[in-house]
């Protein structure tokens, strides 16, 4: 179900195109994530749809108000001089509807229960982060955006959003900026690569990976590994890495693959050999060397 659909946007700082004839589909319920170096665009992309900026050209179709978004900026401002508590419950006051996530549960789940008396302004840049989390989660939106959610928090309450976002997304749509390859790995079903303000690739992410596996084996300490080298000359196999005793061939297609692994198991004496996809890592650097 289209939810969320750019048509050809620009936008323009002066002289400056910062969206290229962007256009991309958000899907109800997901993940959606933004991906691309500094400047790229995705900070743009969002306040264009937040209406927090206005593209110069082109449309922004949305079946939603942006009433019902709830916005986490990279930066967010916060009211420092008042209690946790009080600054939650304030931002609880300005969201409708029935919350997907109890108040009180999320700051147990995010680690703020003994904060949530202090004052804001004596927190620490993680704990700052995590309270702008909570505010993030709160309500009943139907678009939840969050810009470098991450940042200055540590991998323990890192895991903790994930958990949360992959609770909410059958109920919840997500826009996500991000800079962690791993973490949106983790989260996306729908991507959307930019680079200098154009979209180089959007859709899923299992048609970014595409049908394509690795295979990794380890061969017996007494092999020569000159002997898997020839192996690899003799069946043209030129996209592999070695470390130590493993061997990494990359980029075989997913209907080759056990064919490949029966003639290494055949003509290698490897003592583990397995086939996985590509990362997402992978394939970002490998089809947008940006």
């Amino acid at each position: 179900m289209k939810f969320i659909e750019y048509k050809n946007v620009y936008k323009y700082y002066e002289s400056f195109c910062a969206l290229v004839n962007v256009s991309l589909k958000i899907k109800s319920n997901g993940v959606h994530a933004l991906l691309g170096p500094n400047g790229a665009g995705k900070t743009s992309t969002i306040n264009c749809l937040i209406r927090k900026e206005f593209q110069d050209t082109g449309h922004i179709d949305s079946i939603i108000p942006t009433s019902s978004i709830n916005y986490l900026p990279e930066n967010p401002p916060l009211i420092e001089d008042v209690k946790v508590i009080d600054y939650l419950k304030f931002c609880r006051s300005l969201k409708s509807g029935k919350e997907f996530i109890g108040m009180q549960e999320l700051i147990g789940r995010l680690e703020l229960k003994e904060f949530e008396n202090k004052i804001i302004s004596t927190l620490s840049k993680g704990n700052k982060q995590k309270v702008n989390l909570v505010q993030a989660f709160l309500g009943n939106p139907k678009l939840i955006i969050l810009d470098e959610p991450n940042t200055n928090i540590d991998p323990k309450i890192i895991r903790v959003v994930r958990h949360i976002i992959s609770e909410l997304k059958s109920e919840v749509s997500f826009l996500i900026s991000s800079h962690q390859l791993l973490e949106v790995d983790a989260i996306a079903d729908d991507i959307t690569i930019l680079n200098d303000g154009a979209v180089l690739f959007t859709g899923s992410k299992n048609e970014l990976l595409g049908n394509k596996r690795q295979i990794r084996f380890l061969i017996e300490e007494q092999v020569d590994p000159e002997k898997v080298m020839s192996f690899f000359k003799d069946n043209q196999i030129e996209e592999f890495s070695q470390k130590e005793n493993w061997f990494q061939i990359g980029e075989i297609k997913e209907d080759e693959t056990s064919s490949l692994i029966k003639e290494i198991s055949s003509k290698i004496p490897v003592c583990e050999i397995y086939s996985q996809t590509r990362s997402l890592e992978q394939a970002y650097f490998k089809e947008f060397p940006l």
